[in-house]
């Protein structure tokens, strides 16, 4: 049952990594979808870096599963407690922060 529990982080990372990895299958991919809801006519800039923050995405996020299941698997609680509650949302939340930022300065240097 411990291991069931531990387990959970491991199972939703791996879905939502999956997602990320099957939109570049069948285009278009996830973060193109979600950027055309507020901008529905991309540049080919544009759909490229889309294209990248996806991988960045399945990358980071395949990541964090593995690391999810190396703590579920080798680790005391106090350890998987401390990854799966704080330190991947820190992680997930500085990537996501990052990504905003190159992202202002790219439409910045597009627009000019």
């Amino acid at each position: 049952a411990d291991l069931a529990v531990r387990a959970y982080p491991v199972l939703v990372s791996q879905a939502v990594a999956a997602l990320f990895a099957w939109s570049l299958i069948r285009p278009p991919p996830l973060i193109e979808r979600i950027a055309r809801r507020s901008e529905p006519d991309l540049s080919p800039a544009a759909l490229r870096y889309t294209r990248r923050v996806t991988w960045l995405w399945l990358v980071v996020i395949s990541a964090n599963a593995l690391i999810a299941a190396a703590t579920a698997l080798w680790a005391d609680l106090a350890l998987w407690t401390l990854w799966n509650s704080l330190l991947s949302y820190l992680m997930l939340g500085t990537v996501f922060a990052g990504e905003w930022l190159v992202r202002r300065r790219l439409r910045r240097r597009l627009a000019s």
